[in-house]
């Protein structure tokens, strides 16, 4: 079998941004055999590494990856193995979903099973942000 060197993955898309997880998709063009795909990512700030998140299904085109900190700007890259020769995707830049702002969870807290703060802490928690920490 002749083995030639992967195609680098294009293509690169991200979707269903949140607070702590982005799914990334690519395309591995004429690619015929993937032995190994990661998700390489990093936050932008001031001494960050590369983190690595193994796409566990070879066959997929589409990852998601998780533990990410909220409100935080990462570069992720796509890189796969075939036959041991490697190829890596062009770098894109997402940023993840803000935190929950604080009043937010006051306004849950306080009116779960109180319906009758439920109007008045509306009104409060709703007009009055309180600062997160």
């Amino acid at each position: 079998m002749l083995c030639v060197d992967p195609e680098s993955p294009s293509a690169i898309t991200t979707s269903d941004i949140r607070q702590t997880s982005v799914t990334v998709s690519w395309s591995i063009g004429q690619t015929q055999v993937v032995n190994r795909t990661m998700i390489r990512y990093k936050a932008t700030t001031t001494g960050a590494t590369w983190q690595t998140s193994y796409v566990s299904n070879t066959r997929s085109t589409s990852h998601t990856v998780t533990s990410l900190q909220p409100g935080t700007e990462y570069q992720i890259y796509v890189s796969i193995q075939s036959y041991n020769k490697s190829a890596i995707s062009n770098t894109v830049t997402i940023t993840t979903g803000n935190k929950q702002p604080a009043y937010r969870s006051l306004l849950v807290a306080l009116t779960r099973g109180h319906s009758a703060l439920h109007c008045l802490c509306l009104s409060v928690c709703l007009s009055v942000p309180v600062p997160l920490q």
